[in-house]
């Protein structure tokens, strides 16, 4: 019997042994297969699941390189346009003829009265008068001198007829309204000398300017007028002194 107890129980434990032996090997092998089948059907779900539910979109072409450089810019300066003005051609006008005309009037300078003869020329003092009237209008450029018939006047303006070599224009009679019409007409732009008396200078002035001025007094001989007449015919009267005063 003792022996039977104890040769009983062992085919029993082997048979546990074994049992547990075939089930690790199962367990074993069913990971293997598990393993392998992850393995072998990775690719095919891959490729399944490509064809039927994910959406290949086209190829984009890749975009064409920008130029981002500038075009290039012609820098070379266009010539520049030549234009030749029209000619224009005007008449000759002689500068003297246009402009403001000048008119510049003494009184004779002082008279010899002591010479019996009517027709009295200059004093001494008058002489000196004369010379500094020239040196006062060494300047200017005078184009033409108007006197009377009278010793004394011609004797006034003699320093300045000299510089100008010329003679001097004599104004006849007394008309002064026609006289300052004259100058005025045949003198428009220039300059020009009158040497007078003391009844005759301001007619004349008057005449020219259309307005009344003050007479000479008796004995006045430094007074000398400057009047200017523009290229509308009007005209203005500017009085002036020169050489040693004198009396009225």
């Amino acid at each position: 019997m003792r022996g039977n107890e104890q040769a009983g129980p062992r085919p029993r434990l082997v048979h546990l042994w074994s049992w547990a032996l075939l089930g690790l090997l199962l367990l074993g092998n069913a990971g293997a297969g598990l393993a392998l089948e992850r393995v072998e059907l990775a690719p095919e779900l891959i490729a399944q699941a490509g064809a039927d539910s994910i959406p290949v979109p086209a190829p984009v072409p890749a975009p064409a390189p920008r130029d981002t450089a500038p075009a290039p810019r012609d820098t070379a300066a266009a010539p520049p346009q030549v234009t030749t003005p029209p000619i224009v051609t005007t008449p000759a006008v002689s500068p003297s003829r246009t402009g403001i005309t000048t008119f510049i009037l003494v009184r004779h300078a002082e008279r010899d009265t002591f010479f019996a003869g009517t027709d009295q020329p200059l004093s001494q003092n008058g002489k000196l008068r004369a010379q500094e009237l020239a040196r006062v209008l060494k300047d200017v450029p005078i184009d033409a001198v108007y006197t009377t018939k009278w010793t004394r006047t011609k004797q006034t303006a003699q320093g300045i007829m000299a510089a100008r070599r010329d003679t001097a224009v004599v104004l006849e009679g007394s008309d002064f309204k026609a006289q300052a019409q004259m100058l005025k007409t045949k003198h428009v732009g220039q300059t020009v000398l009158i040497v007078g008396h003391s009844d005759s200078v301001p007619q004349i002035i008057q005449n020219m300017i259309g307005s009344p001025i003050s007479q000479l007094g008796h004995l006045e001989y430094d007074a000398l007028w400057v009047v200017s007449i523009g290229t509308d015919g009007k005209g203005t009267a500017t009085k002036l002194r020169y050489g040693s005063a004198t009396g009225k």
